[in-house]
Protein backbone atom coordinates (compact mmCIF):
# COMPACT_ATOMS: atom_id res chain seq x y z
CA UNK A 1 0.00 0.00 0.00
CA UNK A 2 0.88 3.59 -1.03
CA UNK A 3 -0.95 6.67 0.57
CA UNK A 4 -0.42 10.07 -1.17
CA UNK A 5 -1.58 13.12 -0.63
CA UNK A 6 -2.68 15.13 -4.01
CA UNK A 7 -2.84 18.92 -3.74
CA UNK A 8 -6.06 20.00 -5.07
CA UNK A 9 -8.47 22.65 -4.15
CA UNK A 10 -6.31 24.27 -1.43
CA UNK A 11 -6.17 21.25 0.37
CA UNK A 12 -4.69 17.72 1.18
CA UNK A 13 -6.80 14.52 -0.53
CA UNK A 14 -5.69 11.25 0.67
CA UNK A 15 -5.32 8.73 -2.29
CA UNK A 16 -4.45 5.03 -1.21
CA UNK A 17 -2.97 3.01 -3.78
CA UNK A 18 -3.50 -0.88 -3.07
CA UNK A 19 -2.78 -2.40 -6.34
CA UNK A 20 -0.06 -5.35 -7.44
CA UNK A 21 3.65 -3.21 -7.74
CA UNK A 22 3.49 -3.91 -11.31
CA UNK A 23 4.25 -0.29 -12.37
CA UNK A 24 8.46 0.61 -13.13
CA UNK A 25 8.59 4.22 -14.67
CA UNK A 26 10.37 4.49 -17.44
CA UNK A 27 11.96 7.62 -16.72
CA UNK A 28 11.27 10.07 -13.65
CA UNK A 29 13.63 13.22 -14.65
CA UNK A 30 10.28 15.13 -16.05
CA UNK A 31 9.58 15.38 -12.21
CA UNK A 32 9.98 18.07 -9.57
CA UNK A 33 10.57 16.12 -6.33
CA UNK A 34 11.02 18.32 -3.29
CA UNK A 35 12.16 17.42 0.36
CA UNK A 36 9.15 19.25 3.14
CA UNK A 37 10.75 17.08 5.61
CA UNK A 38 13.06 14.68 6.85
CA UNK A 39 10.00 12.23 5.91
CA UNK A 40 8.35 13.89 3.35
CA UNK A 41 8.77 14.85 -0.51
CA UNK A 42 6.38 16.81 -3.28
CA UNK A 43 6.08 15.45 -6.02
CA UNK A 44 4.94 17.51 -9.26
CA UNK A 45 4.41 16.32 -12.99
CA UNK A 46 3.58 19.26 -14.82
CA UNK A 47 3.00 16.82 -17.88
CA UNK A 48 -0.56 15.09 -16.00
CA UNK A 49 -0.96 18.28 -13.73
CA UNK A 50 -0.46 16.60 -10.83
CA UNK A 51 1.63 17.60 -7.37
CA UNK A 52 1.20 15.37 -4.37
CA UNK A 53 2.92 14.93 -0.85
CA UNK A 54 4.54 11.10 -0.04
CA UNK A 55 6.48 9.67 2.56
CA UNK A 56 10.28 9.74 1.64
CA UNK A 57 10.20 5.39 2.69
CA UNK A 58 7.98 5.14 -0.53
CA UNK A 59 9.40 6.67 -2.90
CA UNK A 60 12.31 4.65 -4.79
CA UNK A 61 12.47 5.82 -8.44
CA UNK A 62 13.77 2.28 -9.39
CA UNK A 63 10.84 0.55 -7.50
CA UNK A 64 7.78 -0.88 -8.54
CA UNK A 65 4.61 0.64 -7.87
CA UNK A 66 1.09 -0.20 -7.79
CA UNK A 67 -0.44 0.69 -11.47
CA UNK A 68 -2.67 3.33 -10.70
CA UNK A 69 0.93 5.65 -9.61
CA UNK A 70 1.54 6.04 -12.94
CA UNK A 71 -1.79 8.49 -13.42
CA UNK A 72 0.75 10.61 -11.10
CA UNK A 73 3.96 9.81 -12.21
CA UNK A 74 3.85 8.86 -15.78
CA UNK A 75 4.26 10.45 -19.04
CA UNK A 76 1.29 11.19 -20.87
CA UNK A 77 1.61 10.35 -24.61
CA UNK A 78 -0.34 13.42 -25.74
CA UNK A 79 -0.42 16.63 -23.57
CA UNK A 80 -3.79 17.22 -22.10
CA UNK A 81 -6.83 19.00 -23.11
CA UNK A 82 -7.91 19.91 -20.20
CA UNK A 83 -8.89 22.71 -18.73
CA UNK A 84 -9.35 23.89 -14.83
CA UNK A 85 -11.68 26.26 -15.16
CA UNK A 86 -15.90 26.15 -14.34
CA UNK A 87 -18.04 24.24 -16.96
CA UNK A 88 -20.09 26.84 -17.75
CA UNK A 89 -17.06 28.95 -18.55
CA UNK A 90 -16.37 26.73 -20.83
CA UNK A 91 -19.23 26.32 -22.33
CA UNK A 92 -19.81 30.04 -22.96
CA UNK A 93 -15.93 30.00 -24.80
CA UNK A 94 -17.90 27.08 -27.11
CA UNK A 95 -20.70 29.31 -27.98
CA UNK A 96 -19.14 32.61 -28.61
CA UNK A 97 -17.02 33.97 -31.63
CA UNK A 98 -14.99 37.24 -30.83
CA UNK A 99 -14.17 39.72 -33.90
CA UNK A 100 -12.06 42.40 -32.58
CA UNK A 101 -11.77 45.65 -35.05
CA UNK A 102 -8.83 47.79 -35.29
CA UNK A 103 -9.75 50.73 -36.81
CA UNK A 104 -6.46 52.26 -37.10
CA UNK A 105 -3.36 51.82 -35.04
CA UNK A 106 -2.67 55.68 -34.20
CA UNK A 107 -2.79 56.32 -30.22
CA UNK A 108 -2.94 59.82 -28.50
CA UNK A 109 -0.53 58.04 -25.65
CA UNK A 110 2.92 56.60 -25.71
CA UNK A 111 3.12 54.71 -22.62
CA UNK A 112 6.60 53.65 -21.57
CA UNK A 113 6.31 49.95 -21.52
CA UNK A 114 3.70 49.66 -24.73
CA UNK A 115 4.81 46.67 -26.99
CA UNK A 116 2.91 48.07 -30.03
CA UNK A 117 3.65 51.76 -30.19
CA UNK A 118 7.34 51.29 -30.01
CA UNK A 119 7.31 49.57 -33.60
CA UNK A 120 9.17 51.93 -35.58
CA UNK A 121 6.79 49.57 -38.62
CA UNK A 122 3.61 50.39 -37.41
CA UNK A 123 1.03 51.52 -40.03
CA UNK A 124 -1.34 54.15 -38.68
CA UNK A 125 -3.36 54.75 -41.54
CA UNK A 126 -7.21 54.19 -40.65
CA UNK A 127 -9.66 51.93 -41.73
CA UNK A 128 -11.52 52.83 -45.21
CA UNK A 129 -14.96 53.09 -45.34
CA UNK A 130 -14.84 50.15 -48.00
CA UNK A 131 -12.57 47.88 -45.70
CA UNK A 132 -15.05 48.42 -42.54
CA UNK A 133 -18.07 47.35 -44.93
CA UNK A 134 -16.14 44.30 -46.09
CA UNK A 135 -15.97 43.56 -42.23
CA UNK A 136 -19.18 43.88 -41.24
CA UNK A 137 -20.64 42.15 -44.17
CA UNK A 138 -18.19 39.17 -43.45
CA UNK A 139 -19.72 38.87 -40.20
CA UNK A 140 -23.36 38.96 -40.81
CA UNK A 141 -22.72 35.76 -43.78
CA UNK A 142 -20.78 34.40 -40.89
CA UNK A 143 -23.86 34.92 -38.45
CA UNK A 144 -25.66 33.27 -41.01
CA UNK A 145 -24.04 30.24 -41.67
CA UNK A 146 -23.51 29.85 -37.48
CA UNK A 147 -26.63 30.80 -36.04
CA UNK A 148 -26.02 28.80 -33.20
CA UNK A 149 -22.42 31.26 -32.21
CA UNK A 150 -23.05 34.37 -30.18
CA UNK A 151 -20.93 37.07 -31.88
CA UNK A 152 -18.98 39.61 -29.78
CA UNK A 153 -17.66 42.69 -31.38
CA UNK A 154 -14.81 44.40 -30.03
CA UNK A 155 -12.92 47.58 -30.52
CA UNK A 156 -9.07 47.62 -30.31
CA UNK A 157 -6.03 49.78 -31.63
CA UNK A 158 -3.67 51.66 -30.99
CA UNK A 159 -6.75 53.45 -29.28
CA UNK A 160 -9.84 53.23 -31.05
CA UNK A 161 -11.77 55.74 -29.03
CA UNK A 162 -9.53 58.73 -31.04
CA UNK A 163 -12.21 61.37 -31.83
CA UNK A 164 -11.21 60.96 -35.41
CA UNK A 165 -13.17 57.52 -35.52
CA UNK A 166 -16.37 58.81 -33.51
CA UNK A 167 -18.44 58.19 -36.89
CA UNK A 168 -16.96 54.92 -36.90
CA UNK A 169 -17.57 53.99 -34.10
CA UNK A 170 -21.52 54.77 -34.12
CA UNK A 171 -21.49 53.02 -37.60
CA UNK A 172 -20.62 50.06 -35.50
CA UNK A 173 -22.64 50.07 -32.36
CA UNK A 174 -25.35 50.36 -34.89
CA UNK A 175 -24.56 47.48 -36.50
CA UNK A 176 -24.54 45.66 -33.48
CA UNK A 177 -28.04 46.90 -32.41
CA UNK A 178 -29.10 45.43 -35.84
CA UNK A 179 -27.17 42.52 -35.31
CA UNK A 180 -27.49 41.61 -31.82
CA UNK A 181 -24.16 41.63 -31.17
CA UNK A 182 -22.62 42.45 -27.48
CA UNK A 183 -19.75 45.05 -27.57
CA UNK A 184 -16.35 45.52 -26.02
CA UNK A 185 -13.73 48.12 -25.95
CA UNK A 186 -10.33 48.17 -25.16
CA UNK A 187 -9.33 51.90 -24.38
CA UNK A 188 -6.75 53.73 -22.71
CA UNK A 189 -9.62 55.54 -20.93
CA UNK A 190 -8.40 59.08 -22.53
CA UNK A 191 -11.08 60.01 -24.39
CA UNK A 192 -14.02 58.41 -22.60
CA UNK A 193 -15.49 61.57 -21.55
CA UNK A 194 -15.75 62.69 -25.18
CA UNK A 195 -17.60 59.32 -25.87
CA UNK A 196 -19.64 59.37 -22.19
CA UNK A 197 -23.02 60.06 -24.22
CA UNK A 198 -22.70 58.14 -27.30
CA UNK A 199 -21.99 54.70 -24.41
CA UNK A 200 -24.72 55.58 -22.26
CA UNK A 201 -27.39 56.33 -25.23
CA UNK A 202 -26.01 52.65 -26.48
CA UNK A 203 -25.54 50.93 -22.83
CA UNK A 204 -28.83 48.61 -24.14
CA UNK A 205 -25.71 46.66 -25.85
CA UNK A 206 -23.82 45.31 -23.28
CA UNK A 207 -21.30 47.29 -23.40
CA UNK A 208 -17.70 46.03 -21.75
CA UNK A 209 -14.90 49.36 -21.55
CA UNK A 210 -11.72 48.08 -20.56
CA UNK A 211 -9.39 50.42 -19.59
CA UNK A 212 -6.37 51.45 -18.00
CA UNK A 213 -4.95 53.43 -14.92
CA UNK A 214 -1.91 52.01 -13.75
CA UNK A 215 -1.74 54.66 -10.53
CA UNK A 216 -3.92 56.70 -8.66
CA UNK A 217 -1.08 59.25 -7.95
CA UNK A 218 1.94 58.89 -9.91
CA UNK A 219 -0.01 57.57 -13.35
CA UNK A 220 2.38 59.92 -15.24
CA UNK A 221 5.34 57.80 -14.99
CA UNK A 222 4.51 55.05 -17.26
CA UNK A 223 0.97 56.67 -19.24
CA UNK A 224 1.52 60.05 -21.24
CA UNK A 225 0.55 62.06 -23.63
CA UNK A 226 2.05 61.88 -27.12
CA UNK A 227 1.40 65.75 -27.23
CA UNK A 228 2.89 67.62 -23.79
CA UNK A 229 3.77 64.84 -21.86
CA UNK A 230 0.68 65.34 -19.59
CA UNK A 231 -0.68 62.63 -17.06
CA UNK A 232 -3.36 60.29 -18.81
CA UNK A 233 -5.77 59.80 -15.92
CA UNK A 234 -7.39 62.57 -14.86
CA UNK A 235 -10.27 62.66 -12.54
CA UNK A 236 -12.89 63.83 -15.23
CA UNK A 237 -11.93 59.61 -16.62
CA UNK A 238 -12.77 57.99 -12.79
CA UNK A 239 -15.95 60.56 -13.03
CA UNK A 240 -16.94 59.05 -16.62
CA UNK A 241 -16.14 55.41 -15.21
CA UNK A 242 -18.58 56.11 -12.10
CA UNK A 243 -21.20 57.43 -14.63
CA UNK A 244 -21.05 54.33 -16.66
CA UNK A 245 -21.06 51.40 -13.88
CA UNK A 246 -24.30 52.89 -12.80
CA UNK A 247 -26.03 52.99 -16.41
CA UNK A 248 -25.17 49.32 -16.37
CA UNK A 249 -22.16 49.35 -18.48
CA UNK A 250 -19.35 46.82 -17.60
CA UNK A 251 -16.22 48.67 -16.55
CA UNK A 252 -12.91 46.56 -15.85
CA UNK A 253 -9.73 48.89 -14.89
CA UNK A 254 -6.51 47.65 -15.13
CA UNK A 255 -3.62 48.81 -13.71
CA UNK A 256 -0.38 47.46 -15.13
CA UNK A 257 2.32 46.70 -12.58
CA UNK A 258 6.03 47.34 -11.78
CA UNK A 259 8.22 48.29 -9.48
CA UNK A 260 6.84 51.78 -9.39
CA UNK A 261 3.12 51.10 -8.60
CA UNK A 262 3.36 47.30 -7.29
CA UNK A 263 2.79 49.07 -3.90
CA UNK A 264 0.01 51.12 -4.43
CA UNK A 265 -2.14 48.16 -5.18
CA UNK A 266 -4.00 47.69 -2.09
CA UNK A 267 -4.24 51.66 -1.77
CA UNK A 268 -5.87 51.03 -5.21
CA UNK A 269 -8.58 48.49 -4.61
CA UNK A 270 -9.09 50.62 -0.59
CA UNK A 271 -9.72 53.57 -3.10
CA UNK A 272 -12.15 51.59 -5.36
CA UNK A 273 -14.07 50.11 -2.18
CA UNK A 274 -14.36 53.72 -0.69
CA UNK A 275 -16.16 55.64 -3.50
CA UNK A 276 -18.75 53.06 -4.69
CA UNK A 277 -16.81 51.87 -7.28
CA UNK A 278 -15.94 48.06 -6.17
CA UNK A 279 -19.19 47.07 -4.53
CA UNK A 280 -20.86 47.96 -7.81
CA UNK A 281 -21.60 44.72 -9.93
CA UNK A 282 -20.78 46.58 -13.45
CA UNK A 283 -16.88 47.08 -11.84
CA UNK A 284 -14.03 45.00 -11.99
CA UNK A 285 -10.36 46.20 -11.04
CA UNK A 286 -8.02 43.99 -12.81
CA UNK A 287 -3.96 43.47 -11.52
CA UNK A 288 -2.00 42.82 -14.87
CA UNK A 289 2.18 43.03 -15.25
CA UNK A 290 4.04 44.99 -17.42
CA UNK A 291 6.61 42.75 -19.62
CA UNK A 292 8.39 42.80 -22.90
CA UNK A 293 7.49 39.59 -24.96
CA UNK A 294 9.73 40.62 -27.71
CA UNK A 295 12.44 41.96 -25.53
CA UNK A 296 12.54 45.05 -27.72
CA UNK A 297 10.93 48.30 -25.41
CA UNK A 298 13.44 47.89 -23.35
CA UNK A 299 11.21 48.75 -20.08
CA UNK A 300 13.71 48.19 -16.67
CA UNK A 301 10.71 48.52 -14.14
CA UNK A 302 9.32 45.08 -14.24
CA UNK A 303 8.39 42.26 -11.54
CA UNK A 304 7.88 38.73 -11.82
CA UNK A 305 5.14 36.93 -11.92
CA UNK A 306 6.09 35.35 -8.23
CA UNK A 307 7.04 38.94 -7.13
CA UNK A 308 3.57 39.97 -8.14
CA UNK A 309 1.95 36.91 -6.68
CA UNK A 310 3.63 37.10 -3.30
CA UNK A 311 2.47 40.77 -3.35
CA UNK A 312 -1.04 39.33 -3.78
CA UNK A 313 -0.47 36.94 -1.14
CA UNK A 314 0.58 39.80 1.22
CA UNK A 315 -3.03 41.51 0.62
CA UNK A 316 -5.16 38.69 1.04
CA UNK A 317 -7.36 40.34 -1.61
CA UNK A 318 -10.92 38.23 -1.18
CA UNK A 319 -13.35 41.04 -3.27
CA UNK A 320 -15.01 38.92 -6.17
CA UNK A 321 -14.51 41.71 -8.22
CA UNK A 322 -10.61 41.87 -8.15
CA UNK A 323 -9.40 39.73 -10.81
CA UNK A 324 -5.55 38.73 -12.04
CA UNK A 325 -4.32 38.64 -15.50
CA UNK A 326 -0.72 37.67 -15.65
CA UNK A 327 -0.08 34.53 -14.75
CA UNK A 328 1.63 32.05 -17.30
CA UNK A 329 3.18 28.81 -16.14
CA UNK A 330 2.93 28.92 -12.59
CA UNK A 331 -1.42 29.15 -13.26
CA UNK A 332 -2.31 25.44 -12.49
CA UNK A 333 -0.32 25.54 -9.59
CA UNK A 334 -1.51 28.67 -8.15
CA UNK A 335 -5.27 26.98 -8.56
CA UNK A 336 -4.42 23.98 -7.11
CA UNK A 337 -3.27 26.54 -3.87
CA UNK A 338 -6.53 28.78 -4.19
CA UNK A 339 -9.10 27.23 -6.90
CA UNK A 340 -10.80 30.48 -6.47
CA UNK A 341 -7.61 32.34 -8.08
CA UNK A 342 -8.84 34.51 -9.44
CA UNK A 343 -7.49 34.63 -13.42
CA UNK A 344 -10.35 33.30 -15.39
CA UNK A 345 -8.12 32.01 -18.58
CA UNK A 346 -9.50 29.87 -21.21
CA UNK A 347 -6.49 27.41 -22.53
CA UNK A 348 -5.08 24.15 -21.95
CA UNK A 349 -2.93 22.84 -19.08
CA UNK A 350 -0.66 22.37 -21.51
CA UNK A 351 -0.50 25.68 -23.20
CA UNK A 352 1.29 28.74 -22.33
CA UNK A 353 -1.37 30.57 -22.79
CA UNK A 354 -5.24 31.50 -24.32
CA UNK A 355 -3.25 32.20 -27.80
CA UNK A 356 -1.56 29.50 -27.90
CA UNK A 357 -4.79 27.52 -27.22
CA UNK A 358 -7.70 26.17 -29.80
CA UNK A 359 -9.98 27.20 -27.11
CA UNK A 360 -10.83 30.60 -27.38
CA UNK A 361 -11.96 31.66 -31.28
CA UNK A 362 -10.85 35.76 -31.21
CA UNK A 363 -9.95 37.43 -34.21
CA UNK A 364 -8.61 40.85 -34.28
CA UNK A 365 -8.81 42.18 -38.03
CA UNK A 366 -6.90 45.37 -38.93
CA UNK A 367 -7.43 48.42 -41.49
CA UNK A 368 -5.80 46.15 -44.32
CA UNK A 369 -8.15 43.10 -43.37
CA UNK A 370 -5.05 41.04 -41.52
CA UNK A 371 -6.05 39.03 -38.83
CA UNK A 372 -3.84 38.48 -36.11
CA UNK A 373 -4.47 35.40 -33.10
CA UNK A 374 -2.06 37.03 -30.14
CA UNK A 375 -2.70 40.67 -28.50
CA UNK A 376 0.93 41.09 -28.87
CA UNK A 377 1.43 40.65 -32.68
CA UNK A 378 -1.83 42.75 -33.58
CA UNK A 379 0.09 45.89 -36.11
CA UNK A 380 3.09 43.27 -37.07
CA UNK A 381 2.59 42.12 -40.53
CA UNK A 382 4.61 39.16 -40.51
CA UNK A 383 2.95 37.55 -37.62
CA UNK A 384 -0.63 37.93 -39.49
CA UNK A 385 -2.59 34.99 -39.99
CA UNK A 386 -4.59 35.52 -43.33
CA UNK A 387 -6.39 38.11 -44.94
CA UNK A 388 -10.16 38.87 -43.19
CA UNK A 389 -12.68 36.55 -45.31
CA UNK A 390 -15.51 34.38 -44.19
CA UNK A 391 -13.84 31.58 -46.38
CA UNK A 392 -10.26 32.37 -44.92
CA UNK A 393 -12.21 31.86 -41.67
CA UNK A 394 -13.85 28.87 -42.34
CA UNK A 395 -10.14 27.44 -43.25
CA UNK A 396 -8.33 28.82 -40.36
CA UNK A 397 -7.15 26.55 -37.75
CA UNK A 398 -5.76 27.78 -34.34
CA UNK A 399 -2.93 26.63 -33.04
CA UNK A 400 -2.24 24.52 -29.89
CA UNK A 401 1.16 25.10 -29.56
CA UNK A 402 2.84 22.50 -26.30
CA UNK A 403 5.95 21.11 -25.33
CA UNK A 404 6.27 19.08 -28.03
CA UNK A 405 6.96 21.82 -30.54
CA UNK A 406 10.12 22.02 -28.76
CA UNK A 407 12.78 19.33 -27.97
CA UNK A 408 14.55 20.80 -24.99
CA UNK A 409 10.62 21.11 -23.46
CA UNK A 410 10.05 17.63 -23.84
CA UNK A 411 11.56 16.25 -20.60
CA UNK A 412 11.70 19.51 -18.66
CA UNK A 413 10.70 19.29 -15.26
CA UNK A 414 8.45 22.13 -15.92
CA UNK A 415 7.93 21.69 -19.56
CA UNK A 416 3.91 20.52 -19.37
CA UNK A 417 3.02 23.82 -17.53
CA UNK A 418 5.37 26.42 -19.52
CA UNK A 419 5.07 24.16 -22.83
CA UNK A 420 7.94 26.49 -24.75
CA UNK A 421 6.54 29.39 -22.89
CA UNK A 422 5.80 32.80 -25.01
CA UNK A 423 6.10 32.12 -28.84
CA UNK A 424 7.06 35.71 -29.61
CA UNK A 425 9.95 35.73 -26.59
CA UNK A 426 11.37 32.23 -28.07
CA UNK A 427 11.84 33.59 -31.52
CA UNK A 428 13.44 36.54 -30.89
CA UNK A 429 15.58 34.69 -28.13
CA UNK A 430 14.81 30.73 -26.79
CA UNK A 431 17.83 30.52 -23.94
CA UNK A 432 17.06 33.76 -22.63
CA UNK A 433 12.81 33.18 -22.43
CA UNK A 434 13.63 29.86 -20.97
CA UNK A 435 16.21 30.73 -18.51
CA UNK A 436 13.67 33.83 -17.00
CA UNK A 437 10.73 30.70 -16.86
CA UNK A 438 12.66 28.20 -15.07
CA UNK A 439 14.06 30.99 -12.59
CA UNK A 440 10.99 32.61 -11.70
CA UNK A 441 9.21 29.19 -11.49
CA UNK A 442 11.77 27.81 -9.13
CA UNK A 443 11.27 30.88 -7.45
CA UNK A 444 7.80 30.36 -7.16
CA UNK A 445 7.75 27.10 -5.91
CA UNK A 446 10.97 27.82 -3.23
CA UNK A 447 8.96 31.17 -1.76
CA UNK A 448 4.85 30.47 -2.16
CA UNK A 449 4.47 26.89 -3.84
CA UNK A 450 6.38 24.78 -1.03
CA UNK A 451 6.12 26.86 2.04
CA UNK A 452 2.18 26.64 1.57
CA UNK A 453 2.08 22.61 0.57
CA UNK A 454 4.54 22.51 3.78
CA UNK A 455 1.97 24.46 6.07
CA UNK A 456 -0.75 22.04 4.67
CA UNK A 457 1.14 18.62 5.01
CA UNK A 458 1.78 19.81 9.05
CA UNK A 459 -2.18 21.11 9.42
CA UNK A 460 -2.88 17.32 7.58
CA UNK A 461 -0.72 15.58 9.88
CA UNK A 462 -1.70 17.59 12.93
CA UNK A 463 -5.47 15.99 12.15
CA UNK A 464 -4.52 13.20 11.27
CA UNK A 465 -1.94 11.46 13.52
CA UNK A 466 -3.12 8.32 12.86
CA UNK A 467 -2.24 8.37 9.26
CA UNK A 468 0.94 10.09 10.16
CA UNK A 469 2.20 7.16 11.88
CA UNK A 470 1.36 5.33 8.79
CA UNK A 471 3.10 7.19 6.30
CA UNK A 472 6.20 7.56 8.47
CA UNK A 473 6.69 3.76 9.87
Amino acid sequence: MIRILEIANGKLNEQILNGVREYKPEKTSHLLIEPLSEDFLCITNSYLNKSFVMAKKDWDENGAYPAEFEQFIGYPSQPLQEIDLPENFIEAANKTTTFVIALSYDCNLRCKYCYQQCNPDLDRRKMTAENLTFVLDTITAYQAKYPEKEVYIELFGGEPLLKENHDDVIRIFDYCVDHGCSVGITTNGVNIPYYLKDLVIYSGLGITVNTTIDSLSENEKTRFSSDDGVDSKGSSLLKSIYTLINYDIIVQVEANIDQHNIDQIGDMIRFYRDHGFLDNPNFRFGIARVDDRRFETGYDKMVTDTQLISKLNELNITHPHVYYAFVKSTLSLCRKLDPAFKQRERKYISNYCWASSPVDDVYYIDAALDVFRCTFTVGRKNYSQFKFSLENLEKYKAPNRTYLDYEKCKDCPIGGFCSGGCALSAEIDFNRMCEAEKDDFRSFLDTIYYPQVREMMVSYLQDNTTEQKELVS
